[in-house]
Order: C-alpha cells, then structure tokens, then sequence
C-alpha cells in the first residue's frame, strides 16, 4: 500500500490531481466555514437586538413616569436592574434637559450601541420626551463563541477533506491511476526492431488488465490500443510479403528487361551487319558502273551520282549506329575536332532540297565570319544535331515562309541559331521537348508526322559535343540555339 502511494505520488497525475483535490476541498470547507460564521455571528447580534427591544418595552414606559416624577431612587433600581443582564455592559439614563443622569456599568470598546427617547404621557397632559436611554452591549462574549466556532469548523472540516480527499485518491489509483501504469508498462516493452522483423506466423503480446469490472473507459481505451497493436502487426507483416513478393517481380522484370535489351542490341548488330554487306556491294557496283561504262545522256550520270550519294549515306548512318552503341556501353568517345560549320550547312542545304522546293521555304544563312571552325565530332553534328533541328523548322514553317540560320561567337563559346516564324509551340510541352520520356510529339503544319525523338537526340548529341541546346518560342518566332566550342 505504501509503496503503491509512493508510486502514486511519483507520478505527475497524480501529484496534479492530489493538489487539485486538496485545494477545491480547502476552498469548498472555507467558503462553507465563511457562510457558517457569518451565519452564528449575524444570529448572535439578532439576539442581542431582540433583547434590548424586549429591554425597551418592558422599561421604556417605567422610566418615563420616574423621570416626569424625579423618582430617583425607582431610576437607579431599574438601571441597576437592567445592568445585571449579560448582554449590557453600560446604561444611562438622561433627563431632557440634561439636569440629571443616573448610570450603571462601565463603558468598553468593540461594542453595540443602542439609544432611544423615553415619552411621558397622560389624561391630564399631551405626550412629551422626558428624556433618553442608552444602551452599550459589548461583542466579546459573540466574538469569543466565533472564535470557538471557527476553531471547531476548520479542525471538523478539514479533517472530512483529508479524509474524503484521501478517499478519492485511492479511489483514481485502484480505477485509474494502477491501470494508466499497466499500460505504460506494457507498452514500453513494443520495440521498433521487433516489429519491423515480425512476420506472419509469430506470436505478439496484447495489453490485458487485472480489473474485477469490465466495459469501463479504461477498458474502452485498452480494447482500442489491443485493436490498433493488432493491425499494426498484420499490415506489418503483410507489408514484409509484399516487399518479398516485390522484390521477386523486381527481380524478375529486371532480369526481362535486361534479355530484351540484350535481343534488341543483337537485333540492332544483325540488322546493321546484315544491311551493311549488301549495301557495301550495291556500292562497289555502282562505282563499278561509273568506271567502266560511259554514259552518254548527262541526267542519267547525276542518278547514278545521287544514288552513289544515298548509299554513302546510308553506310555513313550505319557506322554511326554502331558509334552510338559504342558511346552508350562506355567503349568509345566522340573525338572531338577542329571543323568548319559553313561546308556543313551548305551540304544540309542541299540535301533538304526538295523538302524547301515543296513548302516554297526560303532559306537564309548569316554567318559572322567565315570559316567559322568549331571544336565537334562532323558526322553527329551534321545528321544527329544540325538535320535534325533544320527538319524541324521546315516541318513547323508555313508555305512561302523563311528560315534563318546565323552563326556568331561570344568570347569562346560559338552559336548556331535556327529560326522559323509565326510557330508557337505550347508551353506545356515546350518544358519537356528534350525529355525522351515525356510524350511531345505534333504534327507538322503541313500534316507531317514525328516521333517526338528528334529533338531529345539533338540534346543528347550536342552534350557529346561538350555543347548545349535551348528553346524559345513565342507567336512571332521560335528559335534553337545551338552552343558549342569555339575552335582556336
């Protein structure tokens, strides 16, 4: 018992709930003892006014006749009289006009003062004062009997609140306070580790209480944490085989991913070899044509030269397939070199040709000097970077429209600037027009179809330049611009 005490006063509730306790319990016994004085003091002053009221009508009347007949003697007797009750202390008797007093008693301080005009009337004469009483009643005797009071209320009262306050607080420890420590208890021994490592099958513990009645608020409450310890356990388990059953998909997927992969880079080389050869011979032959047969018609000479053309083309793709394979696995850079833009451009000039003729486009180039070299790898830059951006602007510029391009430098750094007109593109795709993940594909103006790769390539192949590419796009014009290193 003491040691469930000690342990109830260690605790922060309960020490907050003794104080509060004791406290009210003292404000409610003063109040109470306040009221209950109050109450025996204003009774106590009531019985002294009703004893000189009784005083005033059974002497009033005898001492107005001894006065109007200075009796002394039958003055002095009733005063003497008057003056052996317990609650006067001093009277005096006053004739009204001051010739004679007779008095009885001493006169004290914390007194009641009560005075009053003695009348004289009979058949022969009107009524008239003949003179005055006054009367001291001393409060000793009622402050005493307070005092006594008081002393008995606050020890009779303060001993029932200890008592009832004790009472109350033993009540809260065995309904409350033991229970609140049960828990605290049980609950202090759920560790993190231990549920982050449960799984399905294992045992937990539940907070359970030694209480003889049930379905109280403290039952209410350790039901709802049973409850929530209960589906913590479950989902956390259920969430370990979901992880398990995850990481097997993970695994799983992955290990796919990675054969497809590897299919579709075999399928890449098979194809590249496989389109490689027959193009290599179609090649030889033309150039055997051109060396062993004189064509005679001039047209016929600029086919064959066109083809011949095409083919390097596609074989020049065709390796450069195969370099960009080699920069993705890591096993190659691009070499980077001192080139002039200005044969490159012209040379994109010419093979967009018709696709110029077909939108009537004008095409216009500004260069601010010229050779203007750059530090870049010719092949990427031309078809990966440059076609691809000059493309574009055909495919976004309306009939009979221009397109510019302009090269300059700042301090070390070189731009190519490609512009078409009168093209917006929306501001919700142009933030993702150099992601290969976002959907930014639009037809052209004209109806052309894209991929929507064109310009995530262009990125990643002016970055291989140690380059960059940006964007800006309003109703008037669209602009890209290309940086690169300028060539010393």
């Amino acid at each position: 018992m003491i040691e469930s005490l000690q342990k109830l006063f260690k605790s922060t509730i309960g020490r907050a709930l003794i104080l509060r306790i004791l406290v009210f319990s003292g404000l409610v016994t003063l109040f109470i003892s306040i009221y209950q004085v109050y109450d025996d003091y204003s009774h106590a002053i009531s019985s002294i006014e009703k004893e000189i009221g009784q005083i005033k009508k059974a002497y009033q009347s005898p001492l107005a006749h001894s006065l109007w007949n200075f009796n002394t003697n039958q003055i002095k007797q009733i005063i003497s009289g008057l003056a052996n009750f317990p609650s006067i202390t001093f009277i005096e008797v006053t004739d009204s006009a001051g010739d004679f007093q007779f008095s009885a008693g001493s006169k004290e301080s914390n007194i009641l003062i009560f005075e009053f005009p003695l009348f004289f009337s009979s058949k022969y004469s009107k009524k008239q004062e003949v003179g005055s009483i006054y009367i001291q009643s001393s409060k000793k005797p009622v402050l005493e009997k307070i005092r006594n009071r008081v002393l008995i209320i606050l020890f009779s009262q303060g001993i029932k609140t200890f008592i009832v306050s004790i009472f109350i607080i033993i009540l809260i420890k065995v309904s409350i306070t033991d229970h609140l420590h049960d828990i605290s208890e049980t609950l202090s021994q759920f560790k993190t580790g231990d549920i982050n490592t449960f799984q399905k099958d294992n045992k937990f513990s539940v907070i359970s209480l030694q209480k003889k009645t049930q379905d109280d608020e403290i039952d209410i409450v350790v039901e709802k944490l049973n409850i929530f310890i209960t589906e913590l356990y479950k989902s956390t388990a259920e969430i370990h085989s979901l992880n398990f059953n995850l990481e097997k998909l993970v695994d799983l997927k992955t290990k796919e991913l990675r054969s497809a992969l590897l299919q579709n880079e075999n399928l890449i080389r098979v194809l590249i070899h496989d389109i490689g050869n027959p193009l290599s011979g179609i090649i030889f032959s033309i150039d055997r044509l051109t060396r062993q047969y004189t064509l005679k018609e001039p047209i016929q000479g600029s086919k064959l030269k066109l083809a011949q053309e095409s083919c390097d083309k596609i074989l020049e793709i065709i390796n450069f397939v195969k370099d960009i394979k080699s920069l993705e696995s890591g096993k190659k850079q691009l070499t980077l070199s001192k080139i002039d833009l200005f044969p490159i451009i012209e040379n994109i000039k010419e093979n967009f040709h018709h696709q110029f003729r077909n939108k009537k486009l004008e095409l216009k180039t500004i260069y601010s000097k010229k050779p203007f070299f750059v530090m870049a790898e010719r092949i990427s830059l031309s078809n990966s970077v440059l076609s691809n951006l000059v493309s574009n602007a055909i495919k976004f510029s309306h009939f009979g429209s221009v397109i510019t391009i302009e090269c300059f430098f700042m301090e070390n750094k070189a731009f190519v600037a490609i512009k078409n007109l009168n093209a917006k593109i929306p501001p919700e795709i142009l933030t993702n027009l150099f992601d290969f993940h976002k959907a930014t594909t639009i037809k052209g103006l004209a109806g052309e179809e894209g991929t929507g790769f064109g310009l995530p390539i262009v990125k990643m192949f002016a970055q291989y330049n140690n380059g960059d590419i940006t964007v800006s796009s309003t109703k008037e014009e669209t602009v890209f611009t290309l940086s690169l290193q300028l060539a010393k």
